[in-house]
């Protein structure tokens, strides 16, 4: 079995990917290792060219073409499924890793036998902060769900991102944690699950990687009714997850309340800036036992005025 898979999905990528995939091979340890996995999902540039083209240089380099394109989830979970490391890391495909620091994280995973490895990262543009002193060290280990809470890691209240983290293969498949697919923001209920079914989590304070803004990116696109409809979708998921994971550690119960409450305010005013006849074309199958959790979770009045804008105004 190999050390590491790197998952690598693309769609309109083409100038940032090579920079993206030679940052994968710059590294410290044999490259028969560890593979990198590209997933076409269906870009219609000249990104898939361009890993043809390095597909020449790097023999570990792997290309899957989706025969639909199913958004970063769908692509992901098929890159875990044809995977052949026993390490998992989600990179996207606009950023890159700092050179040589697989050595390092691979025998941390190693040796404490960790489920995740969490680490710091850098955004191209901003300043780097120092390290945070108070994060936990590389030689304590604690459950997914004390990394979560750990009140000097509040990264997670913001923005739960899945590429600030490598996995054990063996334990996404063993807990059955996928991505949801043909949606956008899949990484935030994703990521819940796999911090309370982590037993053994680590956070070291080394920015291995390097984050892009990307104004082209799904996270910075304009607010349209599939937009929405992800944001709902992502709603019923959490629906589902406080169900459950408050069973795990009863912390999540408020974290889930907090996360829920911004995401229906978000998504009421989202729906402002459309008129009824588009409203009307935005839908998701709340069930009535859905919408008993998200009066409960929330208020009665944020998911009166959620239905007023989809079915009455």
């Amino acid at each position: 079995m190999l050390r590491l898979s790197f998952i690598v999905p693309f769609y309109n990528v083409e100038p940032y990917i090579e920079e993206c995939i030679r940052s994968l091979y710059n590294q410290d340890i044999p490259r028969e290792e560890y593979e990198v996995i590209c997933v076409d999902d269906c870009s219609p540039d000249g990104s898939r060219a361009i890993v043809e083209r390095l597909q020449k240089e790097y023999e570990s380099l792997r290309l899957i073409s989706l025969p639909e394109n199913r958004r970063q989830g769908g692509a992901r979970n098929e890159g875990v499924r044809q995977a052949r490391g026993r390490y998992i890391w989600f990179v996207d495909s606009d950023d890159y890793i700092q050179p040589n620091v697989l050595s390092i994280l691979l025998n941390l995973l190693d040796s404490c036998n960790l489920d995740i490895l969490h680490f710091s990262t850098v955004t191209i543009g901003h300043v780097v902060s120092a390290p945070n002193s108070k994060c936990y060290s590389v030689d304590e280990v604690c459950s997914g769900c004390d990394l979560f809470f750990n009140p000097n890691l509040l990264w997670w209240s913001n923005h739960v991102v899945v590429w600030q983290r490598i996995h054990r293969r063996e334990f996404l498949l063993q807990n059955q944690i996928w991505f949801a697919e043909h949606v956008v923001d899949e990484d935030d209920d994703y990521s819940f699950k796999v911090y309370a079914c982590a037993k053994r989590a680590m956070h070291i304070n080394r920015a291995v990687y390097v984050y892009r803004p990307n104004p082209t990116s799904t996270t910075h696109q304009v607010i349209t009714p599939y937009f929405v409809n992800c944001e709902l979708a992502k709603v019923k998921r959490f629906v589902y997850l406080f169900k459950e994971l408050p069973k795990i550690d009863g912390r999540f119960d408020s974290a889930i309340r907090e996360y829920l409450i911004d995401a229906l305010s978000e998504i009421n005013s989202h729906l402002k800036l459309f008129g009824k006849p588009i409203r009307r074309q935005i839908r998701i199958a709340l069930t009535l036992r859905d919408l008993c959790v998200l009066v409960n979770v929330t208020s009665l009045r944020r998911v009166v005025v959620l239905l007023k804008h989809l079915y009455f105004n």
